[in-house]
């Protein structure tokens, strides 16, 4: 059976000092790339490009949801990794996905992933903001955001 299709999906904005640890993050897992950019005023439409990402620019919307709602509808292949200019995918998470994409399963259609939220200089890890699980790998067509706030 061939491996299933990855799209990687962003919404950005001024994200130039975090952009380029992102993609490199994703980009031997990638099928492609697909950003929404709300105007940014800094490199970080140049750095997408340089990754050989599918890019429209569009305004800043007060929900960058909107945008990231945008991206998930122009993705084209099977499955779907959602991520924020800041996120970075490990070594394990991305050997879970390689598992994913290359299986027969047809039992799931996305997977919640555990996320460590930085605050004040520090990751929060007490209070329960860890793991803060969010739906962020999915079958093309299965996720969709509400687009009305973002927590």
């Amino acid at each position: 059976m061939a491996r299933k299709t990855l799209s990687v999906v962003l919404a950005t904005y001024n994200e130039e000092a975090n952009l380029a640890g992102c993609l490199d993050s994703v980009k031997d897992l990638a099928d492609e790339i697909v950003i929404v950019d709300g105007s940014s005023t800094d490199k970080t439409v140049v750095i997408a490009k340089q990754y050989g990402a599918k890019v429209e620019i569009t305004t800043n919307k007060p929900n960058f949801h909107i945008n990231k709602q945008m991206a998930i509808d122009m993705a084209t292949k099977d499955w779907i990794l959602q991520l924020d200019g800041d996120e970075r995918v490990s070594a394990d998470q991305k050997q879970e996905i390689t598992k994913i994409l290359e299986g027969d399963s047809k039992e799931f259609n996305g997977y919640w992933m555990p996320r460590k939220n930085w605050f004040l200089g520090r990751f929060l890890m007490k209070g329960g903001q860890y793991p803060d699980y969010m739906l962020r790998f999915y079958r093309n067509g299965k996720g969709k955001l509400p687009q009305k706030d973002i927590h």
